[in-house]
């Protein structure tokens, strides 16, 4: 069953049982308010029957004929029996109509009132006390006219319930599909939507209801998606590019070596190349792996409370330990006894490697110039500003520096793969973090990355979460 059925049969069903409940309420309370208003006349009857029977040796003759027409014998199929004391019939016995059972007779002697039926007839007993003696006064008719009544109220009843129902589906029908065809829309919309459009989107209505919250939340996936295919083929792009330079040096050196006999010298000349191509590759290599690992399982990525002036105080030893020759000046503007308190909820390893590339090429490219390292903390914002006096960049490169690949030409000259910044912002990116850069050529480069530490990034300073 569709939705469209399922809201046209719930909407039937709910619709009709609030009729079907309010039909037999009505009908209900209609026939017992009819019944009741009977048994009024006939109580009211059985009083006047009293009066006029037991009074009419008071009454002239002529006055009592006329009473009696009048009062005694308008109901349908009206029946009067009045009994003595010992439960005998005073009236004439109509043999149309039942004696009254002596067990009914006592309850109303003893209740000086009651009210039953046998079918559709009525009956009003009422106990009559007289200087004749005491009797029960039994009046009964059937009620034709609200009898009638009440049939042609069910009738109509029944009649009103089809009708009704049958218009609620109709409608039903309608304000179904008036509410799923911008699902329809939508569906027709996604099926257009392929790998090579992902670019199209739905449309989103102005009303702030589900299916617009649908719509842009649909949308927001498929920017994403967007997004990362750029990305993936981005990638291959600028892989299969770079990955065929090492390659063909390493082939093109092994084919000439392998050429003819070499010297011992020109033999370790040679697999010196094939070692610099080749740790190259490498690197080539784990840098598309870190951006294909950040790409595609950056939401994925486990976390916990990092120490990031510890972490900054690592990668420095670590790069001091690889280029000796560097120049480092680490500066810390965060009082002692707050360092041990300033955490980030992140991976650990991704931000050593964020921290790793930024250092790294500040001192790579200061051509052995001193390279500046400040950490401070102020409010819950957390900044680290490398700066080192290199070669710099130009505006242009400066807005495709994050760009895989990316090198400029002053920096062709340095070995790199142009992967650092790249990986480095969708890190920070990862971290809810920031990336900022600062250059101008020959006057040195300076990167901020800055991160925004939440209540659950702060330790107390004895390494307590609080």
């Amino acid at each position: 069953m569709n939705i469209r059925r399922k809201i046209t049969s719930i909407y039937t069903l709910i619709v009709g049982s609030i009729l079907l409940f309010s039909g037999f309420y009505i009908y209900s309370l209609s026939k017992n308010y009819s019944q009741q208003l009977f048994y009024t006349r006939l109580k009211e009857r059985a009083f006047v029957t009293a009066n006029i029977y037991f009074e009419k040796d008071e009454l002239i003759p002529k006055l009592y004929e006329n009473i009696q027409k009048e009062f005694l014998h308008s109901l349908d199929k009206e029946d009067i029996q009045i009994y003595d004391l010992n439960n005998a019939l005073v009236t004439p016995e109509d043999l149309s109509v039942s004696r009254i059972p002596e067990p009914i007779i006592e309850k109303i002697r003893k209740d000086k009132y009651g009210e039953f039926r046998d079918g559709d007839r009525q009956s009003v007993g009422i106990y009559y006390e007289d200087n004749q003696g005491n009797f029960v006064i039994v009046t009964s008719a059937i009620d034709a006219m609200g009898i009638e009544k009440i049939n042609h109220l069910k009738k109509v009843l029944i009649i009103n319930f089809f009708l009704t129902i049958g218009i609620v589906i109709v409608t039903g029908r309608l304000i179904a599909n008036q509410l799923l065809n911008p699902v329809k829309e939508m569906i027709d919309k996604v099926n257009e939507i392929r790998a090579s459009n992902l670019h199209l989107r739905l449309k989103e209505n102005r009303n702030k209801d589900e299916l617009t919250a649908l719509a842009s939340t649909f949308n927001q996936m498929l920017l994403r998606l967007e997004k990362t295919f750029e990305s993936q083929q981005q990638l291959i792009h600028y892989a299969s590019h770079e990955l065929k330079t090492p390659l063909t040096s390493i082939i093109g050196k092994v084919d000439v070596v392998l050429n003819r006999a070499r010297t011992e010298e020109e033999y370790k000349k040679a697999l010196n190349v094939i070692l610099f191509e080749a740790e190259r590759l490498n690197k080539l290599t784990n840098g598309l792996l870190s951006l294909s690992r950040i790409n595609f399982e950056g939401e994925k990525i486990s976390r916990k409370m990092v120490k990031l002036p510890e972490l900054l105080h690592t990668v420095v030893k670590d790069i001091l330990a690889q280029i000796p020759e560097s120049k480092i000046l680490l500066n810390t503007l965060i009082p002692d006894p707050e360092v041990t308190s300033v955490v980030l909820n992140g991976n650990e390893s991704m931000l050593y490697s964020a921290l790793y590339n930024c250092i790294e090429n500040a001192v790579k490219f200061s051509d052995k110039k001193p390279v500046t390292v400040q950490i401070e903390k102020k409010q819950d914002i957390l900044s680290i500003q490398i700066k080192d006096n290199g070669i710099g960049m130009n505006p242009d490169d400066l807005e495709n520096i994050f760009r895989p690949f990316y090198r400029n030409q002053a920096a062709l000259k340095y070995p790199g793969s142009g992967l650092g910044l790249s990986i480095t912002e969708k890190i920070v990116a990862l971290h809810n973090g920031s990336i900022q850069i600062e250059s101008a050529q020959g006057k040195g480069t300076t990167v901020r990355l800055s991160f925004r530490l939440g209540q659950t990034d702060l330790l107390s300073p004895d390494g307590v979460q609080q």
